[in-house]
């Protein structure tokens, strides 16, 4: 009797991309293999590895009109949270600098120029 069906998402990606990665051990040039390697470590939070696979089935095929397109989605995603971490890290570190000035601050305000 085959094992029940779990519906969760996370459990689904995971079980595709051990699939693909068991198609892959046999045939490690299986281009629906590595795409759908890529797509499942995508949709699992893991851009790492899923813009490796995805750059892989790429050299394979070219052509394949949806990997180029994922792959950018996935570029274009990282892009944005690194900006975004920036713009939070800028933020954080002005609220820190407003609200306590620096040593040297404080040491340049008393002098006066002559």
């Amino acid at each position: 009797m085959p094992p029940p069906r779990n519906s969760s998402q996370s459990e689904q990606y995971s079980e595709c991309a051990m699939r693909a990665g068991l198609a892959l051990t046999a045939c490690p040039r299986h281009f629906g293999a590595l795409a759908g390697l890529g797509m499942s470590r995508e949709k699992m939070g893991e851009p790492a590895q899923a813009e490796a696979a995805l750059r892989a089935a790429l050299r394979l095929h070219p052509w394949a009109s949806h990997v180029p397109t994922v792959l950018w989605t996935l570029l274009l995603e990282q892009r944005e949270r690194r900006n975004d971490d920036q713009e939070l890290r800028r933020a954080q570190d002005t609220k820190a600098t407003g609200a306590a000035p620096t040593a040297a601050a404080e040491a340049g305000a008393g002098e006066t120029q002559t």
